[in-house]
């Protein structure tokens, strides 16, 4: 159910940028914290998972341990949209986030448009560029 996930992580930075009401420090706050990196490293290196590389250890683990933003699964997300929305329906994603829910209607076969709200900028202009990537790889025009 990854799918898609390390698309979004590149393409919205800001999602680890993101505080929570319960948290004082953000993810990359925690990843440049020495003490706080080499207890994920620790507990990462006891679970017996093969390390693909530092962000995804470092992300995966810290994850389990404070309150941080995540992405919506754009999989989880597709088959939602399969299962309730009619082909060529309109999908209408009152807090359209970091492009999880995004990726999963665009990236469907059932060519969905899909409309969205974000108020924060930077968020607004990254899927801007996600829904281009995705046009010039589906081949559709205006589906967002």
């Amino acid at each position: 159910m990854r799918n898609g996930l390390l698309l979004l992580d590149f393409l919205f930075p800001n999602l680890h940028l993101a505080t929570t009401c319960n948290e004082d420090k953000n993810m990359y706050d925690r990843f440049y914290d020495d003490d706080i990196l080499k207890f994920c490293i620790k507990r990462y290196l006891t679970s017996g998972y093969l390390i693909n590389n530092l962000r995804t250890l470092f992300f995966s683990t810290a994850r389990l341990y404070w309150d941080t933003p995540i992405n919506f699964s754009p999989m989880r997300a597709k088959i939602i949209y399969e299962h309730f929305c009619p082909a060529g329906g309109t999908i209408y994603d009152y807090s359209s986030g970091y492009g999880g829910r995004m990726l999963g209607a665009l990236g469907s076969d059932k060519k969905f448009k899909y409309i969205a709200t974000e108020p924060n900028t930077l968020t607004y202009n990254n899927l801007l560029q996600l829904g281009e990537y995705i046009e010039e790889v589906t081949k559709r025009k205006n589906s967002y």
